[in-house]
């Protein structure tokens, strides 16, 4: 016979899925063991791998919609071929750099002095139609169930050895390489390399196109690089590459493979997991100091209280402090000049924000060489900045097949359907932001600075992959493909000063924050979190997604979020 708690659950489930009655919601007294906030990288796999225990009954609250089965997904969220930039995202603005209007327009001036006759007019059209394109930077992050990973370009990327083994300071060896390798290892299904360093049989696919399968501009793009005198790489997450190769993804029969997809497909079945969509959780809610009591959220329209035994936040790395702050968890006097009654103070909320800066280079394709369904992702180059203390901190992308009409300022600053890009990315960037809460009311969104390249370090090292990248589009076999370049010219590469105005002018963050709540020990002023997950000052609240992470991956945070999930939910098993 099924327990009382399992049967206040279906009880619990169904009122919210039918959305009929506020009171049926209510009366349904369940205390969960736990409340996982959010269903996206990290939070679809806590809440598969605790449910795994029948006796633990989970409740996971994602605040956008649910999908159930691939039938009920948009072909957008399905295919692996484009990010989803609207219809299944937060859409949370963020100041790129802090500096003035005046110093921003003096910046974008220089870029515009040197640009061609067209470009001109198509700079003005652009500040014209979205004047704060060269300031803010709209961080479309995703809302759905799958997170971000149902929206992003599907790179099944790690990192190196060295960036986990960096985070050995902070967590007293906790998540070097050797302790999160084992993870990366259970969550993948790699269709090409096996051996120690590579899984197989996990929920996660990781494949690699095969040479036939590659698009005009990219196999362009590799055949500039190995002129360049680039090795050649065939596995980008082999922990010694370096070069040229084939960026692997998380993608089986075409189709993007979330976290969703990958761990809650049989989950769902589980009579102790409920998932709810719609679910946006206000805040937590407090038994006594530090200890949490459940979570007050907001379904179909009516405001809930959900009693849960224990708490773990995956909301992502701005969602994340931003909910930790209304609830009372951060600087205790600046929650109070906001009216919020301070619980937990922890100064680092919100701080130490970090993400890969990216400059790219942008270019109309001549008609044929790539088409709207084009793959965007292919090919990448790795490779150190002279004089860099970080292996592997530069990486340029080939993307084609972009649809302009997805992100208006693009299109209006290229004028044609379809974009191409040859982007430089710093991936082990020193310039740190902040996230900063400005009003309690839960629907409005937290205060975001990046600083983008607001260390010296960061210019000198982007500066050189723009350049690298400027060699790249300017070979033969790339330029062969492009009908012209926007803004980008000799007369800004010749000049060091407008080069590196220009660089200050089109860097625009990576979508890939992280660091907001940040891991280290108790007596670490700015962590938030300690090596597990677990809230300082609290007993019963983890934290279990990018947030988290003390320093950035040199790779898209996507797979590092998923080895997090396992991580946390293996020591909560335990």
């Amino acid at each position: 016979m099924r327990s009382r708690h399992a049967r206040l659950a279906d009880t619990l489930s169904t009122a919210i899925r039918n959305s009929k009655s506020e009171t049926a919601i209510m009366k349904t007294k369940s205390v969960w063991d736990t409340i996982v906030i959010g269903g996206g990288s990290a939070g679809a796999v806590v809440a598969s791998r605790l449910s795994e225990d029948a006796d633990h009954h989970v409740l996971l609250l994602e605040a956008g919609h649910d999908y159930p089965t691939t039938a009920d997904m948009s072909m957008a969220l399905l295919s692996a071929n484009m990010a989803v930039l609207d219809g299944s995202n937060w859409h949370i603005n963020a100041l790129i750099r802090a500096e003035g209007a005046l110093q921003t327009l003096m910046t974008a001036g220089s870029s515009f002095v040197h640009a061609g006759g067209g470009d001109r007019l198509r700079m003005l059209r652009t500040l014209l139609h979205d004047s704060a394109s060269a300031t803010l930077f709209d961080y479309c992050v995703g809302k759905v169930i799958g997170g971000s990973s149902a929206v992003n370009g599907a790179l099944a990327l790690r990192g190196h050895p060295e960036d986990y083994d960096e985070w050995h300071q902070y967590t007293q060896g906790q998540w070097d390489w050797a302790q999160v390798l084992p993870y990366f290892r259970t969550l993948e299904d790699d269709q090409d390399f096996g051996g120690p360093c590579h899984g197989r049989g996990g929920p996660v696919p990781v494949c690699r196109e095969q040479d036939e399968h590659l698009v005009q501009v990219q196999r362009a793009f590799i055949h500039a690089c190995r002129t360049h005198g680039y090795p050649v790489t065939a596995d980008h997450n082999d922990p010694t590459t370096t070069g040229i190769g084939i960026v692997p993804k998380n993608v089986r029969d075409h189709r993007r493979i979330s976290s969703a997809l990958a761990y809650l497909g049989s989950a769902r079945a589980r009579d102790n997991l409920v998932i709810v969509g719609h679910a946006h959780v206000h805040r937590l809610l407090w038994e006594a100091p530090g200890v949490c009591a459940g979570v007050e959220v907001e379904i179909a329209g009516s405001v809930q209280r959900c009693a849960a035994t224990r708490v773990i936040i995956c909301a992502g790395a701005l969602n994340t402090p931003t909910l930790l702050m209304r609830s009372g968890v951060g600087a205790p006097d600046d929650l109070g000049a906001l009216g919020i009654q301070p619980q937990i103070a922890l100064a680092g909320v919100g701080h130490n924000l970090i993400d890969h800066a990216v400059v790219g280079l942008w270019a109309v394709p001549k008609p044929g060489a790539s088409a709207l369904g084009d793959p965007t992702h292919q090919a990448m180059l790795k490779f150190t900045a002279a004089g860099s203390r970080f292996r592997n901190d530069m990486e340029i992308h080939m993307s084609g097949g972009i649809d302009t009409s997805m992100m208006p300022s693009l299109r209006t600053a290229l004028g044609a359907p379809v974009g191409m890009a040859v982007s430089a990315c710093l991936m082990k960037p020193l310039s740190r932001g902040s996230l900063r809460l400005t009003d309690a009311d839960p629907r409005v969104p937290p205060q975001v600075l990046v600083n983008c390249l607001a260390c010296p370090e960061d210019q000198v090292r982007l500066e050189e992959g723009v350049t690298r990248a400027w060699e790249l589009i300017q070979h033969p076999a790339v330029l062969q493909h492009v009908a012209r370049i926007f803004a980008w010219s000799t007369g800004i590469m010749d000049s060091k000063v407008a080069r590196k105005r220009a660089i200050l002018n089109f860097v625009r963050p990576g979508w890939h924050v992280v660091g907001t709540a940040r891991m280290g020990n108790a007596d670490d002023h700015d962590a938030v979190v300690d090596a597990f997950g677990k809230v300082h000052g609290a007993t019963n609240i983890w934290v279990a997604d990018a947030s988290i992470m003390p320093t950035i991956p040199a790779a898209p945070t996507n797979l590092t979020c998923m080895m997090i999930g396992e991580r946390i939910a293996a020591a909560l098993r335990q």
